[in-house]
């Protein structure tokens, strides 16, 4: 009966062993998963991050035109403000004279910009701000402009 005994403590072990090593398995495959989908997730966030910095350098080589000139209102979900261009370009607008408190929830809002003899509506998307002397400062990229905007920055350019 004991050479019997060592046979069977063997074939005790294999459901023993199917038992623990299906979930053992189980773990690993999902553990190797986690670190796929996390290696993914930052060559992802990386290549977004790389992206967004291409397309804000590509603007960036837009030509800022230096102008203290213009008048802007910006309508937002908190109302009507107003304040006057320190430069633009094609693709963005540096707006000054901005009261210091956030005045709107959203990023994103309509603007326009008064030249004294042309008015123009643009859509923008806040980029950053800066408060100084009781005032804020904020530079935005423009998501919507009509074609007379590009048309008016290029005749700036040319008197700039």
């Amino acid at each position: 009966m004991m050479e019997n005994n060592g046979f069977t403590t063997y074939i005790l072990l294999i459901p023993i062993m199917a038992l623990v090593g299906i979930p053992l398995i189980a773990l690993i495959v999902i553990s190797i998963a986690r670190i796929l989908q996390r290696i993914y997730s930052m060559i992802n966030t990386v290549q977004e991050h790389t992206e967004e910095t291409e397309a804000e350098s590509e603007q960036r080589r837009d030509k800022r035109i230096d102008t203290d000139m213009l008048l802007v209102s910006i309508v937002g979900d908190g109302g009507k403000i107003t304040g006057t261009t320190c430069n633009i370009s094609n693709s963005g607008i540096c707006i000054k004279d901005l009261p210091t408190e956030k005045l709107f929830n959203s990023d994103q809002f309509t603007a326009t910009v008064n030249t004294g003899y042309q008015t123009f509506t643009i859509d923008l998307v806040r980029k950053w701000d800066q408060i100084h002397d009781n005032a804020k400062t904020m530079g935005a990229a423009i998501t919507n402009a009509p074609d007379n905007w590009i048309a008016f920055v290029a005749t700036e350019r040319q008197f700039s």
